[in-house]
């Protein structure tokens, strides 16, 4: 959905290598995801419920990759973060009050708001001031691929916070992923040339 966004809205053009290895690292996550199994929505639990969320998510956070790259060509990575907290507080501001849930607030623990001010100062505002700086310099398209490393963070949580680990096929799957990252990170600037060669002989 994204790489579609950039080559639409971006106007980016995406070289046959870059959709080879795209496919590619989103096979190797499905399988670090599912390894061998299908995805099961009916195990009760809101489980359905759960997957549209999760659809909902990966949909939003695409799409905000794709606006935020075009937000960066006209303001600086700095302004571009502030942006995006402010609207993103905005949003959650307006789900809260829609949802009838704001009056949970008060149900907060001084243990859980301490937690949530170093996600805030640890993975959270430094993390999305990294993520815009390098964002002016790499294609919508790149770092969408790019992205899907954050659910190999699961790996860790998998053993930490449950004491399991991967399957073969989930580990073979993971180190499909993280190559072809590897691969299109290294390669981009060459397909980027290609492109351009192909477009000067046209």
């Amino acid at each position: 959905f994204a790489i579609a966004l950039a080559a639409l809205l971006l106007k980016e053009r995406l070289s046959k290598k870059f959709l080879k290895w795209a496919a590619l690292a989103l096979l190797g996550a499905y399988f670090m995801t599912f390894g061998w199994r299908l995805p099961n929505l009916f195990t009760g639990d809101k489980t359905v419920q759960a997957a549209g969320f999760a659809m909902l998510a990966t949909i939003s956070f695409a799409s905000s990759t794709v606006f935020s790259k075009r937000l960066l060509r006209r303001i600086d990575f700095h302004f571009a973060t502030y942006l995006r907290f402010l609207v993103t507080a905005f949003i959650m501001l307006l789900i809260a009050l829609v949802s009838k849930t704001f009056p949970a607030i008060r149900q907060i623990t001084s243990q859980q708001l301490l937690v949530f001010i170093l996600i805030v100062f640890s993975t959270g505002a430094p993390a999305i001031f990294l993520y815009y700086y390098g964002l002016r310099k790499i294609p919508a398209s790149v770092a969408t691929i790019c992205e899907l490393s954050f659910p190999a963070t699961a790996i860790l949580l998998e053993y930490f916070v449950r004491h399991r680990l991967l399957d073969p096929v989930q580990w073979l799957g993971t180190f499909v992923l993280i190559f072809a990252i590897v691969r299109i990170s290294l390669r981009m600037n060459e397909w980027k040339k290609e492109i351009k060669e192909e477009n000067v002989d046209n």
